[in-house]
């Protein structure tokens, strides 16, 4: 699935050739979360799939930024949140517990994500 120490396999950099006309259902969907405040998170860049994923798998990568640590004004001058509550935080959060469980953009989509999430779609062209 991912080839990160190996040679690229020829599979990879075909994804959209490989992939075209596949159902939603049927590709790879990979969410990475990730929190501002997380000294250790990023988000996983376009060209990660191209270069280090198996074109078969049909791979999609979403982008998820959210505040799993809650910012805190200790002064009333600024806000600042626990950098490890914000790397250690995901497996409490209901929103990324429901991102999982339920998705986004579908009948399914828990309640708590339409209420306490907004999105921004990017698309590459």
């Amino acid at each position: 699935m991912f080839h990160l120490r190996f040679a690229l396999p020829v599979l990879t950099l075909v994804v959209l050739n490989v992939c075209a006309g596949i159902a939603k259902g049927a590709q790879t969907s990979i969410l990475a979360f990730s929190d501002r405040n997380d000294l250790l998170s990023y988000p996983v860049p376009p060209d990660f799939v191209d270069d280090h994923m198996e074109s078969r798998l049909c791979p999609r990568i979403t982008n998820v930024t959210l505040n799993v640590a809650e910012p805190v004004s200790p002064f009333g001058i600024s806000e600042a949140a626990n950098p490890l509550t914000a790397h250690s935080g995901y497996d409490h959060d209901e929103r990324v517990i429901a991102l999982m469980t339920h998705g986004l953009g579908q009948a399914e989509t828990s309640e708590i994500v339409k209420k306490r999430c907004t999105w921004l779609r990017t698309i590459d062209e």
